[in-house]
Parts: C-alpha cells; sequence; structure tokens
C-alpha cells in the first residue's frame, strides 16, 4: 500500500511496546486489506468480530503515535509517528461507515475528534496530498455555534489547501467572538477554540503572504505563539479553600488542537510555495506575480519536488530528466519551471506524444497562467498548413513531437527566444515505448538544441528505467550539464491484489477440458468458484517472502469464470463485474479496468441494470449534460448514460461524455481532475488483478490512442501497439461504478463514497503483477 519512501518513513517511528516499526507498513495493509473484505462479508457474525479486533488494534496503534508525535523532539521521528498515527486514524474512516458524523461531537472541552486530528497529523508528517483526503471527511460539518463551527470548516479548509476560504470567512465574520449567554464552561470553551481558529487564519495569511484579518479574538505576533498561548490557557492550578488542598483546571481538547495546530503552522513555514527563492536570471516582479496567484489553487511544495528544487533545477540555464510515479506532480512541477521560464522573457515548447494530450495539457496550462495574467497566450494549433509561413511562436506552444519537428524542418520558426521545451512521456525516445516515433522524437529533440541552443530541456516520464543515461544523452547536445533526479514518493496509497480460487477446483476444470479434448464425454463441473484476493503487502511482489502476502476470502457467494479449450479461463469482465456488484451494494465506489476500449462500454450496459440510479446531479454535470446534446444529439447517442450506475470512459470518446464521465465518478464536477490529486486512492482503492487462466492468451490493445482512415503496415501498427501498451498502463479504459445518493444539504453536494479498484493483471513466473 506504501510506495518505498512512505514506508521507509512509517519504518523510522520509534519503536513502542507491542508494535514492529519494521512490520508496520505490512500490518497496516494487511489490516486495511482484512477490513475491505471483511466489509464484503457484512451478514456474516464472526466477520464482525474480526473486524472489531482490526479497529481496536487500528485505534490503540493511532493513540500511541499520536502522543509519540506530540512529545517527540527530532523532526524525524515527530513525522514518522505523525504519519502512522493518521493512517491509523485515515483507514479506520475509510472502512467504517458512519451513519453521519455529527459535527457538535468533533470539539468538545475534553476532547478533539480522531476524524479531525487525522488531516492535521498527515500535516505534521508532511504529507499534503493524504491530508486533503482525510480532510474530505470534514467537508459540510457544522457545530452548536459559530465559533465551532467555522474553525472546523477552516480546519476543512486547511486540509484541502483552500488558504483564500480561510481567509475570506475570517473577514466575514470579523467580529465573532464567544457568548456571554452560556455557562461559564462553555464560554471558555468557547474562546479558547476561538483563538485557534485566530491562529490558523494567521497560518493561511503566512502561507498567502496576505494580511491577516482582523478579529475579535486576541492573538499574539505569530500563529506559533498563539498556539502557545491556547496551551497556557487551557491548564491552571486551583487552589481550593480550606484544606481541599490543589487540583488542576484543564481543557483538554483546545490544548490538543492547540498543539496540533503549532506543530503544522511549524512545518507550513518550510513547504509553503510562497518562500520559495526566487529562481536565479528571472524577472522577481514576475514570479512573485505568478507565485501568490499559485497559491490560491496549490500553496505547497509537496515534499517529492524539493530535492529539485533545492538543487536550482527552477533558474535559467538548468536542464533535467525527472522520473516520478503517476500522480506524483510532474505537470505540477512543470508549470514552476515554466513559471521561471516566462519569468525570464523566454518562451515555452511542451512536447505530448498524442493530438488528445495536446488539448487536455494546453487547457490545463490555460488555466495555470491565465491570460490576464501577464498577458501569457497558450497555443495549441495542430494545423502544419501555416507552417510554410514561419508562425511566430505563443508563450507557450503545446504540440506533438511529430509537429516540432515539421516546424523546425519545413518551416521559418524562430525559436531563438524559446527558453525551455519539456519532452512529457519522454519513454516515447525508446524504440519500446514509443516504436517508429522514437525517432522523431529524438529528432525534434536534436533539431530543438540546435536551433535554440540556450533553451533548457525538461524530460518527464513515470515508466523509465535509465534516466541516468537519459541524462548523459541530453548533456551532449546542451552547453550546461543535464541533471537526473528520481524520488519513489507518490501521494497515493494502494492495496495491491490479484484474484485467484482454489487449485482443486481449477485442477478439475483442465481435467474435464483435457478429456473433452480426447474425445471423452465427462460430466461438466461448475464454473461457480470461490473468489479469493492475494494482497501483496510491501511495494512490490516477493516470491520468496510469503509472509509478505494475506490471503483472503473476497466475496461470500461464488464467482462464474471461463472454461476453453486448454482449461479454465479468466472470465475477468464478468467476474470483475460481480466483484462490483457486491462493493457497490456495501457502498464503495467501484473502478473497473478492461483491456479492450468496446470492453468497457459493454461491461457497464451490462452492470447498470444490477446497480440503482444515481441521485440529483451537480451544477457542473447538469451543464456538461447538456454540452453533450449540443454535440452529439438528443439522449441516447452518448455512451454515458445520465442516472446509470455504471458508465464508461476510454480514450476514444470525445471530450464532453469523458468529461462528463470523470466528473460523476468523481462526485462533483468542481473537484480537480489532475496528476496532482487523489492520495488516498490508497486507501479508498483496493487495485485488485483479475487472474488469467489461459497464459497463451494475448492482452490485446489496451487503449486507442487515435483515430485512423485506413488500416496501418504490420510493422506501423506492431509499434502503434507497443505505445499504446505503454500509455494503457498511465490511462486504461476504465468503467465507473456509482452509488451516489440524492444529497442532503444543496444541490451542488454529492456524497463521495470509498473507491475501489479492480484491474486485470497476469501471474508471471515470478509471482503476481499488475505493470
Amino acid at each position: 500500500m506504501f510506495d518505498v519512501a512512505t514506508a521507509n518513513l512509517i519504518r523510522s517511528a520509534p519503536p513502542v511496546e507491542g508494535i514492529n516499526p519494521e512490520a508496520l507498513p505490512q500490518e497496516l495493509t494487511r489490516i486495511y486489506a482484512q477490513l475491505v473484505a471483511l466489509r464484503l462479508h457484512a451478514a456474516d457474525p464472526d466477520a464482525g468480530a474480526l473486524r472489531a479486533l482490526n479497529l481496536d488494534r487500528l485505534l490503540r496503534m493511532a493513540a500511541v503515535y499520536e502522543a509519540v508525535a506530540d512529545t517527540a523532539q527530532e523532526l524525524p521521528s515527530r513525522q514518522a509517528a505523525a504519519f502512522v498515527a493518521a493512517t491509523a486514524y485515515q483507514i479506520v474512516g475509510r472502512v467504517v461507515t458512519h451513519g453521519g458524523v455529527a459535527g457538535r461531537g468533533m470539539l468538545t472541552a475534553n476532547a478533539t475528534h480522531p476524524i479531525l486530528a487525522a488531516p492535521l497529523l498527515f500535516m505534521i508528517a508532511g504529507q499534503s496530498p493524504d491530508a486533503r483526503e482525510a480532510g474530505l471527511r470534514l467537508q459540510g460539518l457544522a457545530a452548536d455555534d459559530l465559533v465551532l463551527t467555522a474553525l472546523l470548516e477552516s480546519i476543512a479548509d486547511l486540509s484541502a489547501e483552500r488558504f483564500e476560504a480561510i481567509l475570506a470567512r475570517a473577514r466575514r465574520l470579523q467580529l465573532l467572538k464567544s457568548s456571554p449567554d452560556v455557562p461559564f464552561e462553555w464560554q471558555a470553551t468557547q474562546a479558547l477554540y476561538g483563538l485557534c481558529w485566530s491562529g490558523l487564519v494567521q497560518m493561511a495569511a503566512l502561507a498567502l503572504d496576505q494580511p491577516v484579518p482582523e478579529s475579535a479574538f486576541r492573538r499574539a505576533a505569530t500563529a506559533q505563539q498563539t498556539f502557545v498561548m491556547v496551551e497556557r490557557l487551557s491548564v491552571s492550578d486551583l487552589q481550593i479553600p480550606g484544606d481541599g488542598g490543589a487540583m488542576t483546571s484543564a481543557f483538554t481538547g483546545p490544548r490538543h488542537l492547540a498543539r496540533l495546530l503549532r506543530q503544522v503552522a511549524e512545518g507550513l513555514i518550510g513547504s509553503s510555495l510562497a518562500a520559495l527563492p526566487v529562481p536565479a536570471g528571472v524577472n522577481a516582479d514576475v514570479w512573485k506575480t505568478w507565485i501568490r496567484n499559485r497559491t490560491k489553487s496549490k500553496p505547497t511544495v509537496w515534499p517529492n519536488h524539493r530535492p529539485a528544487i533545492d538543487d536550482g533545477l527552477l533558474d535559467v540555464g538548468r536542464s533535467a530528466v525527472l522520473v516520478l510515479p503517476t500522480g506524483a506532480g510532474k505537470t505540477t512541477f512543470s508549470e514552476l519551471k515554466i513559471a521561471a521560464t516566462l519569468a525570464a522573457g523566454r518562451k515555452v515548447i511542451f512536447l505530448v506524444p498524442t493530438l488528445a494530450l495536446v488539448d487536455q495539457l494546453s487547457d490545463d496550462l490555460a488555466k495555470s497562467f491565465p491570460d490576464d495574467l501577464g498577458g501569457v497566450i497558450v497555443s495549441a494549433d495542430g494545423d502544419l498548413s501555416i507552417l510554410a509561413s514561419g508562425p511566430e511562436l505563443s508563450d507557450i506552444e503545446v504540440m506533438t513531437p511529430e509537429r516540432l519537428l515539421a516546424m523546425l524542418s519545413f518551416a521559418e520558426a524562430d525559436v531563438s527566444e524559446v527558453g525551455l521545451i519539456v519532452l512529457d512521456e519522454c519513454h516515447i525516445l525508446s524504440p519500446i515505448g514509443g516504436g517508429s516515433r522514437s525517432v522523431d522524437a529524438m529528432l525534434s529533440l536534436m533539431h530543438a538544441a540546435k536551433r535554440a541552443p540556450t533553451a533548457d530541456f525538461l524530460l518527464l516520464s513515470a515508466m523509465l528505467t535509465n534516466g541516468e543515461e537519459l541524462a548523459a544523452w541530453l548533456t551532449t547536445l546542451l552547453p550546461g550539464e543535464a541533471r537526473y533526479y528520481h524520488e519513489p514518493w507518490k501521494p497515493s496509497r494502494q492495496a495491491r491484489g490479484v484474484v485467484v480460487y482454489p487449485q482443486g477446483r481449477l485442477s478439475m476444470l483442465s481435467a474435464y477440458a483435457h478429456s473433452k479434448k480426447r474425445g471423452l464425454k465427462p460430466k461438466k463441473p461448475s464454473l461457480e468458484v470461490p473468489a479469493y484476493a492475494l494482497f501483496g503487502l510491501q511495494n512490490n511482489w516477493n516470491k520468496d517472502h510469503p509472509q509478505d502476502t494475506a490471503l483472503l476470502k473476497l466475496l461470500p457467494d461464488s464467482v462464474a469464470i471461463g472454461l476453453g479449450t486448454h482449461g479454465p479461463t479468466a472470465n475477468a469482465n464478468k467476474v470483475s463485474a460481480a466483484i462490483a456488484t457486491r462493493t457497490a451494494a456495501t457502498n464503495l465506489k467501484t473502478i473497473i479496468f478492461v483491456q479492450q476500449a468496446d470492453h468497457a462500454c459493454t461491461t457497464a450496459k451490462n452492470l447498470a441494470p444490477n446497480l440503482p440510479e444515481v441521485g440529483n446531479f451537480t451544477v457542473d454535470e447538469l451543464t456538461y449534460e447538456q454540452q453533450i446534446v449540443v454535440e452529439l444529439g438528443p439522449r441516447g447517442r452518448s455512451l454515458v448514460e445520465p442516472k446509470a450506475g455504471a458508465i464508461p470512459h476510454n480514450g476514444d470518446m470525445r471530450q464532453f461524455p469523458t468529461v462528463r464521465a470523470q466528473a460523476k465518478t468523481h462526485g462533483s464536477g468542481e473537484r480537480a481532475i489532475d496528476d496532482g490529486d487523489g492520495a488516498w486512492c490508497a486507501a479508498e482503492q483496493d487495485r485488485l488483478g483479475q487472474r488469467p487462466m489461459d497464459r497463451n492468451a494475448e492482452a490485446g490493445d489496451l487503449n486507442r490512442l487515435g483515430h485512423q482512415t485506413s488500416a496501418p503496415p504490420p510493422k506501423e501498427k506492431k509499434d502503434r501497439k507497443k505505445l499504446e501498451a505503454a500509455k494503457a498502463i498511465d490511462r486504461p479504459n476504465t468503467i465507473w461504478i456509482s452509488r451516489r445518493k440524492p444529497p442532503d444539504v444543496s444541490p451542488k453536494a454529492s456524497a463521495s463514497p470509498v473507491e475501489m479498484m479492480t484491474m486485470t493483471g497476469m501471474i508471471l513466473a515470478t509471482g503476481p503483477s499488475i505493470d
């Protein structure tokens, strides 16, 4: 469930009685996998008992490590302990179905709720993506009074990095103070929590480099000092008259929250985007203007971006090969380098391998670099016919390597003002990753380096294995050295598994198929077999360490596998549909990955009758629905059925149905969908590989990346399939299963249940793999 970097962070937690930090990553993964599987067996009384034992273990672990995080003197130990505690709380929150968490119980005089502590502990650990996901459970909560409600909403915004919302709320409620019409104890509780809120507002203002709004609550010069004030005021010694002795009065709830927020404030100073130094060679005013705008949506720097930033990669004249896992913020980091280039008065060319990505990326960059912020123009013109006239480049040009090669080869395009060339998915430079296109991609870089000798180069990939060699090759094209950066940290937590079946049942089916081939007429055995999930407890599978796996009964009922000429077959789509039906019944959101584009449509169509229709749509979803009608015509022309419980999504779908499908599965069209979101698709998405029984069967096309009007030559078709297979790892065909209920509060609100991801995979000689 944890990448190598995160697993090492967990193992660095201080040892405590009854817990071995070295085995903690495996234990947390095992408990989570067990709890998810047990949720699918809700009617089993034994399952309920085992579930209670696991939850008790997690809550005890969380309490112990939260205390360690509160008292640890050294930052690494504090961060590790905070991450373990937050993870334990997060797993509990993901697998326990609450009928609704009341906001009034979140903050009391005596305690703060673990759901409230989880995102703050993740922030203390320096893991803002995890904090964002943990904070989702705080959305929409309200307390009995306005002071506590403002604090709850501000903590939810803090975890989601919506610092602008925190300041806007503070400006609206600057006269808010504790009520004199309540008992004294509650007045004191309100006042202490009000001070916590005031310090939180100071923290947000510092992160955005903005003035602190006025407040009726007292506060110190800094957020940290304000939180220390709360700690001091929360505890007092009282002398009882006569011989009563002495006693201590303590408001432990506000004190606990203040100590958590103080540690968050200390960490935020180092991770704030506004605190980044101005890169060398750029206009400081232009850079700071963009940074101030950027902090409104992404105010912090992820930990995996720090090494490259601290090494000076944002400076003009620095080039690099950057390898980060999928979802780890490659595009986010490239936007920082783009901003530095634009601030130096230079232009940018961003290369992506497909026209579909050209459209997608140009839209994303247009949002990050709006034309009202310095007049930046983002262009994604794919018409090669205009190149003959020698077009002038826009500030940011998004194109394919082939278009750049054509522009440099057949036109007199002036690229002397280009200061940065970014190549995303740079593994296409390899014949294995890019096929015949690898030559064009390489030539485009070589030609660009010659025509724009002062430009920096940034090559991005999630799949590259020889980044050092590529950086060395790139250095031969440039006047300076190209560095190589590889950070394995991922913002997602994925419990990965493969569906397996009892060997005896499979042997029986194999014997039947063999007998039938010999001309015999044996009795056909049942194809219904029990399904188990074999989860890997480490980041990678290791067949020599069976203790790093967990075999769990996946479903209470058997599933129907297939039977071919040579024996049992996976029947992957139908088995996945059976799993999805069960998980959806337990309010788990499910994503099925299929191997061919048309399978996404047929599987979704077959699943839909087994699932209830969804509830009300959000405003954005209704907008997408109207756009589909405008582009494709009345209902029935689109693959996305508006109220179906299962909808398809693949690369061949047109833009509006694709965006509509994405918005629907995420529960709200207002949630950002990019490579910087989704920390706990970890704990909310199990990856279950469906084991194919016919090892001789071909995988087939994983994704079709474009349309063609005629069949390509055999070699070109083979090369294209290699590229498509590689690309499908990052963008496979999917089916989204939704169990959303009508919103309780407003038409814009929609439920976001836990997700579970199922994938098709293979068992190789060395063990299961879903690579």
